[in-house]
């Protein structure tokens, strides 16, 4: 019985003690997107959308890359893979498909921003 209750407890600590950040190459809430950036030292939020659509908002902090430009894989494999990087896009489908990209270039930890700057402006930018 003993042995028991060691046992669980031990299991309870392990569980305790992992880390909260989610697995990579997975889509995240803005909230958690948000979260990530403000506690990561190396982390890049990447804005995947147009000129057009960045001039009506776009989240604070975060660089540019237009998912359409012609060299957009080539800039892409370019930047550092061993810094994490969050994408989002309007609502997610250019940035998931990058985030595919980045995994088979090699990155190492990428989220994509579940329903991309739409969510964004619904959830976090009105708090």
């Amino acid at each position: 019985m003993i042995r028991f209750f060691i046992l669980l407890v031990l299991s309870v600590l392990v569980s305790c003690s992992t880390t909260d950040e989610p697995e990579p190459f997975t889509v995240i809430s803005p909230v958690t997107m948000m979260e990530l950036m403000e506690h990561s030292d190396d982390f890049i939020l990447l804005d995947l959308r147009t000129t057009e659509e960045i001039a009506a908002g776009s989240v604070e902090g975060a660089a540019f890359l237009d998912y359409h430009l012609e060299d957009f894989a080539e800039r892409l494999n370019a930047m550092d893979k061993g810094k994490t990087y969050g994408l989002y896009c309007g609502s997610g489908i250019r940035s998931n498909r990058a985030m595919q990209m980045m995994e088979e270039m090699g990155f190492s930890r990428v989220y994509d921003m579940e329903g991309g700057y739409n969510a964004y402006r619904e959830s976090v930018a009105n708090e």
